[in-house]
């Protein structure tokens, strides 16, 4: 059999696996034998995503309980972050808006339909706010305003 860059780690795992089996029968012994292993196995995986790269890059995935995975998660729902000032030209206009406060960070979401059509246009967000057509179509608009500007 042709030698693998995973051989140390393989024996290492195979080793500990061992161990664990000829453990004696206290807890503890258990406990710790069954660490040695999980610290192998972890160890290998290590040695597996380092020498073979993952295909998805995760380096912009946020943690959800933080303020910034709460706003990642609000955006990637369909909702933007508008300004404060700006919240109660949505509101009067009868779009919900949601509010996600963390500690002494704070931000508010109205949905993204409502940005594209603007919070001046109080007429066509009440309408929108009915028709599926009308927030497709703002969606669309946006879309096809920022191809452009680029």
């Amino acid at each position: 059999m042709k030698p693998t860059r995973f051989d140390d780690n393989l024996k290492r795992l195979r080793r500990e696996l061992v161990k664990l089996e000829k453990a004696p029968g206290t807890p503890i012994a258990r406990r710790n034998a069954r660490a040695r292993v999980l610290a192998a196995v972890r160890l290998l995986r290590a040695a597996v995503d380092r020498e073979y790269q993952t295909i998805i890059v995760r380096t912009g995935v946020k943690r959800l309980k933080t303020f910034e995975g709460r706003v990642a998660r609000m955006e990637r729902a369909g909702w933007e972050q508008v300004a404060t000032e700006y919240v109660t030209d949505y509101v009067e206009a009868g779009i919900k808006a949601k509010k996600i406060t963390h500690g002494s960070s704070w931000g508010w979401f109205v949905p993204s339909w409502a940005v594209a059509i603007g919070r001046r246009n109080t007429a066509q967000l009440r309408a929108a706010k009915k028709s599926r057509a009308l927030k497709r179509g703002a969606l669309t608009a946006q879309a096809l305003n920022q191809t452009v500007a680029q």
